[in-house]
């Protein structure tokens, strides 16, 4: 199951693919485990690490041809307002850029992912320890009925300068494959039309 808070509540226990509708907004925060990530041969050391053998898991547990479309169930079926992803394969194109798996482009979702140099970094740093040139990295999703990024300039929450030079930093200016943000406002007519 998973976590779920509402302002003033403790978080609760919910059965997996339970919507998360609490009136507010939502967010499901999710690590995905790479493909690339379970039990790779590390080139450094000719042997899997021990972070990434997973012994107390079976096979079949860790085979994504079994976890994708119950991961795909999962999050369709959270509805949440924000997704946040970590550890997503990238897929390469026949550019040779990277781009998020068609699987994940959930139908009325926006999606912010890394930008393509930080993608193609952590390719060539698989490519030397894995052997293998995978983008993996982190990646948003938000309902576009429910949330919309702010337009450039927009004051964040926070206020003041602070707020701005933060709001900048998410808005794409410092972004890696392991911190990508943007701001977000909530959408008349979407019950989060207040959020900025």
């Amino acid at each position: 199951g998973v976590l779920r808070r509402a302002a003033g509540m403790t978080a609760q226990r919910v059965p997996k693919g339970t919507p998360l509708r609490m009136g507010g907004l939502t967010v499901l925060s999710y690590n995905l485990l790479a493909p690339l990530y379970v039990r790779p041969i590390d080139q450094r050391t000719g042997s899997v690490q021990s972070f990434a053998a997973f012994e107390w898991s079976d096979e079949s547990s860790l085979d994504w041809d079994v976890r994708r479309p119950a991961l795909l169930r999962e999050l369709i079926g959270s509805s949440a307002d924000l997704i946040c992803l970590q550890e997503v394969q990238f897929d390469k194109g026949v550019d040779g850029g990277f781009a998020l798996p068609e699987w994940l482009r959930l139908p009325g979702y926006e999606v912010r992912v890394p930008p393509p140099a930080k993608l193609q970094e952590i390719a060539n740093r698989n490519m030397r320890v894995l052997s293998t040139e995978a983008a993996v990295g982190n990646a948003l999703l938000w309902r576009a009925d429910r949330l919309a990024e702010a337009p450039p300039g927009a004051p964040a929450r926070q206020g003041g300068k602070a707020g701005k030079a933060k709001a900048a930093k998410l808005g794409g200016r410092e972004q890696s494959v392991q911190r990508v943000g943007c701001v977000l406002q909530g959408v008349a007519g979407g019950g989060l039309g207040g959020l900025l």
